[in-house]
């Protein structure tokens, strides 16, 4: 009978780490491992995504906060009747939560570390409680500590997680998946009614302040001034004409009609596919998933720097100051202008994706880990 991996995570919504668990269940080796997910709180679309790729899922249906001694309890409870022989956490509260239940059930756990900044200015203060309660317990609980980025390592290094523990392994991506599709150009534009010929610059992430959505809207219509053929296209959570301070800063630039406020998309590879350039201006990040994505689709990025996001970008597009407008706008202007170095860093940095962050060698990296902490070899 092969082993049991259980992962425990906090929450199945639309977030980087829930993202890349699904991703690594969706590519696993089968002959290594059964594989179970222990959620935290309540079901959804991404726990019915993993059970249609034949991964079992237990919803606890707890009420998020603080820890609870009678979440420990069902988490060990469903360790032993699912008979895990190892354990992998991810997001705070499941490192804490999962991590206890599962030393108290004598198993070896690594935890899953997804931020780069635990400012209460971007974090909740019960998020920040357990990170605290975490950094105290990371010497005796966990094997390992797998971080998604190196900015995120540092930090916790820094908030006094234990360094010998911590390993990186970056979040990784599917190239078949996120790939230049001329078809899905075509079609995009068509759906939005944008000509063949514009440049098209896309964002994508829920409407929160730390994404500064309003810093790319302002960017975006001063670089109108000097390429008035600019089209912007805004993705996710909250990205509609609802909202009446999105309404307000478009209305500021004068040119309403070339911003695509599309909101939630299942679509998000063909949207990413019709794109010139993508932009990430947040002020805070750890390892963002969309820069990867947009680059396997050979679409050349500009990102503020955050987290790992130069990291990831290489020479492939342009680093920016986070929350510097001129600095994003003379970044757009140049690259929307500079068609055939645009095309070409495109090309770049699909290879440079392929080259580290394929998801085939992620999970890789992630599997060794496994067996080593069942102890299937040395450690």
């Amino acid at each position: 009978m092969k082993p049991v991996l259980a992962h425990v995570i906090t929450g199945l919504q639309t977030g980087g780490a829930e993202l890349m668990l699904e991703r690594l269940l969706e590519h696993r080796d089968q002959s290594h491992f059964r594989q179970i997910v222990i959620c935290l709180t309540g079901t959804g679309p991404t726990a019915e995504r993993m059970r249609g790729h034949g991964i079992p899922v237990h919803c606890l249906n707890l009420r998020p906060g603080l820890p609870s001694p009678i979440a420990i309890a069902r988490i060990r409870t469903l360790l032993k009747r699912e008979r895990a022989t190892a354990v992998q956490t991810w997001l705070y509260h499941a490192d804490l939560m999962g991590g206890l239940a599962a030393r108290s059930a004598g198993l070896p756990v690594a935890w899953g570390v997804h931020r780069s900044n635990l400012d209460p200015l971007y974090t909740r203060r019960s998020v920040i409680l357990t990170a605290r309660l975490c950094a105290r317990l990371g010497r005796v609980v966990p094997s390992r500590i797998v971080c998604c980025a190196e900015s995120t390592r540092m930090a916790h290094i820094e908030f006094g997680y234990p360094a010998t523990k911590m390993i990186e392994i970056p979040n990784g991506f599917d190239l078949d998946a996120f790939r230049p599709d001329r078809a899905a150009r075509q079609s995009v534009r068509a759906e939005l009614g944008i000509p063949a010929h514009a440049i098209t610059v896309g964002i994508i992430g829920r409407f929160v302040p730390l994404k500064n959505h309003r810093l790319f809207i302002a960017g975006a219509g001063l670089a109108l001034r000097a390429n008035p053929g600019l089209h912007f296209l805004m993705i996710g959570d909250g990205l509609t004409h609802d909202s009446p301070d999105l309404n307000a800063w478009i209305a500021a630039t004068g040119h309403r009609e070339r911003f695509h406020l599309l909101g939630r998309r299942t679509d998000t590879a063909q949207l990413l596919a019709a794109l010139d350039l993508f932009a990430l201006t947040s002020d805070t990040e750890a390892f963002p998933l969309v820069l990867g994505e947009a680059m396997a689709c050979g679409v050349p990025c500009i990102a503020t720097d955050v987290g790992d996001a130069a990291r990831i970008i290489g020479t492939t597009g342009r680093i920016i100051p986070p929350g510097h407008t001129d600095a994003f706008t003379t970044a757009l202007v140049e690259m929307a202008c500079a068609t055939t170095d645009r095309i070409s860093l495109g090309q770049l940095a699909r290879q440079r994706i392929a080259d580290h962050y394929a998801m085939t060698s992620v999970v890789k990296r992630y599997e060794e880990m496994w067996l080593e902490l069942s102890g299937k070899i040395a450690s």
